[in-house]
């Protein structure tokens, strides 16, 4: 598609959002002045039987505006608890207040329960209806709602096999858009109502984590008991589906005397399975902070890319020094560094190499 086209396309969206949102005055900001009617030619091939790709130009174009419209008024009401996809926050922020706070029962000489949530296909299994609810009581807008709402409606695929062969079509009544740009803040406003628990909330999107210390491990374990219960209720009411056989409970002390202490956390009657190391938001946790295994875990990618980029590499042959260092930060550097700021500072950790021999880099000829 040459410039020219592009242009023309681009202006041709702009008047339909235009014209969508002109019987609301408070909408007239969300476009410029109008533009020519959409082309019919521009809409080939995105008619509904296109089914392999349920995203209309519209749609694609449309999504980064309301998302910067939508964000400054709903940002305010979620929850500090949720950094999921929000503006000068990350996940290396919720894994230092997690082990922060660990650190600082350490210090209390208390002992720490934690619970790690695993939602199956929490993108996918969004219920429609309670989603349209909790933007009408999120965005003062209707019109900008009902828009999002015809946006998520009316969606279908089909699955095509590499032998020829096609299923049946199907609509998705649930679920939002794998890859939009609103479709986190959409999953942000479908949760941001957790119920408040006596433990302390973590989350990244659908990666939750509650905390509870206590002086007793009983305690510990009715605390988070109870705490379950709570948010395994809401998750029922709001048709998300806690897996029960992927969330898993830790514990975190200094008592070497009960370093194999399991903690007994049950959900709808059953036992969920205790880690000694589990993995949160990439960062393996085990019970003293100390980080041993996340480190030979980021040691071996780290070496094994090493070797990677080595093969690239040679005196009088190979890729080139800038190629070198890129594909070096890219795939060594951000392995190693990720969440640097949270092991890095702990006491209980031990010297570790995670880079055991520099990447060689080729030399230039001589002439």
């Amino acid at each position: 598609m040459s410039s020219v086209s592009l242009l023309l396309t681009i202006t041709s969206l702009h008047a339909l959002i235009h014209r969508r949102f002109a019987s609301n005055p408070s909408q007239v900001s969300l476009c410029s002045a109008p533009a020519p009617v959409l082309p019919s030619w521009l809409m080939a091939g995105h008619s509904n039987n296109n089914t392999e790709s349920p995203e209309t130009p519209c749609a694609v174009y449309t999504r980064p505006t309301q998302k910067h419209r939508i964000e400054p008024v709903v940002d305010p009401q979620l929850p500090r608890e949720q950094a999921g996809f929000r503006r000068g926050r990350s996940t290396v922020d919720q894994v230092t207040l997690l082990t922060q706070d660990i650190e600082d029962s350490f210090q209390a000489k208390e002992k720490v329960g934690v619970v790690l949530l695993d939602l199956t296909a929490a993108y996918d299994t969004v219920w429609h209806r309670g989603l349209h609810l909790k933007l009408l009581r999120t965005i003062p807008d209707r019109h900008m709602v009902k828009f999002i709402m015809e946006m998520l409606s009316n969606r279908s695929f089909i699955l095509r096999t590499s032998d020829g062969q096609r299923s049946r079509l199907r609509r998705l009544r649930n679920g939002v858009p794998q890859g939009s740009v609103l479709s986190p803040l959409l999953f942000n406003i479908y949760i941001h109502d957790l119920p408040e628990t006596t433990s302390r909330q973590y989350g990244y999107a659908d990666d939750l984590a509650i905390m509870l210390r206590r002086t007793t491990w009983s305690a510990v374990e009715q605390g988070l008991n109870q705490d379950m219960s709570i948010l395994a209720a809401y998750l029922r009411k709001w048709r998300l589906q806690l897996s029960t056989g992927k969330t898993v409970s830790a514990a975190y002390h200094l008592c070497n005397g009960e370093a194999k202490r399991e903690l007994s956390v049950s959900v709808d009657n059953k036992r969920l399975e205790h880690q000694l190391a589990p993995k949160y938001l990439g960062v393996r946790l085990d019970r003293t902070l100390s980080y041993k295994r996340h480190l030979e875990e980021v040691r071996a990618k780290v070496t094994a890319r090493v070797s990677l980029i080595r093969r690239l590499a040679g005196t009088t042959w190979g890729a080139s020094a800038r190629t070198l260092r890129i594909s070096t930060q890219a795939l060594v550097f951000s392995a190693a560094e990720y969440c640097a700021p949270v092991w890095s500072r702990s006491p209980h950790v031990k010297k570790t190499s995670l880079s055991p021999r520099t990447v060689p880099t080729p030399e230039k000829k001589k002439s």
